[in-house]
């Protein structure tokens, strides 16, 4: 999954920039709850959301941000390797997609879709090298910005996750 050859650098370009990824699908329309608790914060921040071709809600987000300057929408992505160099921390559900972030050294924020990930993502955690939320359906989505912009404050955290999440061999 990642190549050896992949790079990100070390200085993120864009300040309280969230990249999030749920998935082809996100067929638990977390991406949805996402959208509307960060609609709600007044803090600045910009939002890059990959929509994968399998999401139903896909209509529903694009009518949601299409007037919110702070949300880009990008729909079937390639390259979200390059996508990771040019925000400040990742949101992701738990699986291959936090991995590539580990190798490239994107600070992750993750969520669990269903129970099995969850006990995995507990595990992962252990190696001090992602923010875990929990499982979906136990998260308060209405504390999540402030939860998200604590993280990105906290720069010796972000850079630790990055640094532990780049040492990760599995």
């Amino acid at each position: 999954v990642c190549s050896s050859d992949l790079k990100l650098t070390n200085k993120r370009k864009t300040k309280n920039s969230i990249l999030i990824s749920l998935g082809g699908s996100d067929k638990r329309n977390i991406s949805l709850k996402i959208i509307r608790s960060f609609q709600r914060h007044k803090t600045k921040f910009y939002a890059t959301i990959i929509i994968g071709k399998f999401f139903a809600q896909r209509k529903s987000i694009i009518k949601i941000v299409k007037n919110d300057k702070r949300f880009v929408i990008i729909q079937n992505n390639t390259d979200l390797i390059s996508l990771m160099g040019k925000h400040s921390v990742g949101m992701f559900t738990f699986g291959i997609t936090v991995l590539e972030a580990f190798h490239v050294g994107l600070p992750c924020i993750v969520i669990s879709h269903s129970k099995e990930n969850d006990a995995f993502a507990k595990i992962t955690t252990r190696h001090d090298c992602m923010k875990y939320l929990g499982y979906y359906k136990e998260i308060d989505f209405n504390k999540l910005p402030a939860i998200v912009f604590s993280f990105l404050n906290n720069k010796d955290l972000c850079k630790r996750y990055s640094l532990h999440g780049k040492d990760r061999k599995s």
